[in-house]
């Protein structure tokens, strides 16, 4: 065994220990020489994810004419909004 993984498919995983025992069985072609392997017990120290953060930028203030909100053509509301969050996840088309 070379390569051993831990997978925890909950996006925020409940922090703490997971234990965890190897035990291997060996066959022998020839009893006389058979060998055991003992278990092998250990641990995953699964740590805190850090709290989700999104962000939220622009302009700080929105000042225009009363005419420009009165036009057919509206005004863009948010112009330079930028969102800015530290989780992603695909989203479906």
């Amino acid at each position: 065994m070379q390569h051993i993984s831990y997978l925890n498919s909950r996006q925020f995983p409940t922090p703490g220990i997971r234990h965890l025992r190897i035990s291997t069985t060996v066959k022998c072609f020839n009893e006389e020489s058979c060998v055991s392997v003992p278990d092998a017990e250990g641990y995953v120290m699964v740590l805190q994810p850090e709290e989700p953060k999104i962000s939220l930028s622009g302009i700080d203030h929105f000042a225009r004419s009363a005419a420009e909100f009165e036009s057919q053509e509206g005004v863009t509301l948010f112009p330079e909004l930028r969102i800015v969050s530290t989780i992603t996840r695909e989203v479906e088309a």
